[in-house]
């Protein structure tokens, strides 16, 4: 069963830094991760999630229209089985859907 992890905190808090890692030890234990970044986060080109150390990774853009259910299954169906998302900035609460679908 896949599992959506939302972290935040402060900014220079390290959460760029600490989703790569994550995403990185998921995928050395052979798991597919699915890694999302918001359209309005472009600093360091579009579709790059980047800590400020300079390491990166790729990530699907999302903005406030994308249905993230809808993209995950499509996603899914590619065989992805981790939902992360970094930055809460332009995901819109519609796009989140119920606790209760997670289960």
């Amino acid at each position: 069963m896949a599992q959506l992890y939302y972290r935040y905190s402060t900014m220079n808090a390290g959460k760029s830094i600490e989703l790569i890692k994550v995403a990185y030890n998921y995928e050395e234990r052979g798991k597919q991760v699915l890694t999302l970044i918001p359209s309005v986060d472009d600093r360091y080109g579009v579709g790059v999630i980047t800590s400020r150390i300079g390491i990166q990774r790729e990530a699907l853009v999302v903005n406030e229209d994308t249905n993230i259910l809808e993209l995950y299954i499509r996603e899914n169906e590619k065989r992805k089985n981790r939902l992360r998302a970094d930055r809460r900035m332009s995901v819109s609460q519609k796009s989140i859907m119920y606790r209760n679908w997670w289960r």
